[in-house]
């Protein structure tokens, strides 16, 4: 099997260099407008540096990693290249099938959403299919996936963008209650706040293949310290506040895909 990368970003290296280590038989062929970064990815993955797009030419999948807002001039490059059919596996938020099959008239399609955790080995990937794109060719994407991150197939796209909200989108959101925590003990001179705010999510993560709200309350003894801390949060509406932004974050995604 033949897989060319097109935009050698860190997502797009996640799943190569994953890949390259369940199936040996896989040949990369990479390319990116910068050539350092597929030359490194190249070399990490005993793959093949490409400096022209037409040397991808041939491949049985085509992995496309680049910026959303550069796929204009991108389509233009590759529908220029790529003149044997192949099939287009597309990482870019905001670009629906409907478009990716315009702006890419002799590829079949199909949409990937992963998640930084990738690059950890610990990530996920959404899919959806055009429906152009055989159930067998399907299957075979979604158990070549597999073997790197967890796979979660979708039908909807509406599916596909609320899910990203959480899976893509959802790491940025534990950063960022990681950083308040981290800031609230260092306003307090608590030593190692990095440390604690970081292995809090850590071990915290080795126990979640429980139900949440079990787990939850094992550690809210009634009228505690922690049931104190839940009401406050729950007096200003912090569940409502987080469907609240993936409301907003799905209206944009789907804002975006009719661009």
């Amino acid at each position: 099997m033949k897989i060319g990368i097109i935009g050698c970003g860190n997502m797009a290296s996640a799943i190569a260099r994953g890949l390259s280590v369940a199936d040996h038989s896989i040949e990369f062929y990479c390319y990116n407008r910068s050539p350092e970064k597929a030359q490194n990815l190249a070399n990490d993955i005993s793959g093949k540096f490409c400096q022209k797009l037409n040397e991808l030419d041939g491949c049985d999948f085509l992995l496309l990693g680049v910026k959303p807002q550069n796929l204009n001039d991108v389509a233009i490059e590759i529908n220029q290249a790529i003149k044997i059919k192949t099939h287009l596996v597309s990482m870019l938020a905001g670009k629906s099938l409907e478009v990716l099959a315009k702006t890419f008239p002799h590829l079949t399609v199909t949409r990937i959403m992963p998640n930084l955790p990738m690059l950890v080995g610990e990530g996920i990937n959404l899919t959806i299919h055009h429906s152009q794109t055989s159930p067998t060719l399907s299957q075979k994407i979604e158990k070549m996936l597999s073997h790197i991150s967890l796979v979660v197939p979708l039908t909807t796209e509406e599916q596909f963008d609320y899910a990203m909200m959480v899976t893509a989108s959802g790491p940025a959101y534990l950063f960022e209650i990681a950083r308040i925590l981290e800031t609230a003990l260092e306003q307090k001179n608590i030593p190692n706040a990095h440390e604690i705010a970081a292995k809090l999510f850590v071990g915290s993560s080795q126990l979640m293949q429980e139900d949440f709200a079990t787990l939850r309350n094992q550690i809210t003894s009634k009228g505690g310290v922690t049931e104190k801390a839940l009401a406050e949060l729950a007096k200003n509406n912090l569940e409502n506040n987080f469907k609240q932004a993936l409301e907003n974050g799905f209206n944009h995604a789907q804002a975006l895909n009719k661009a």
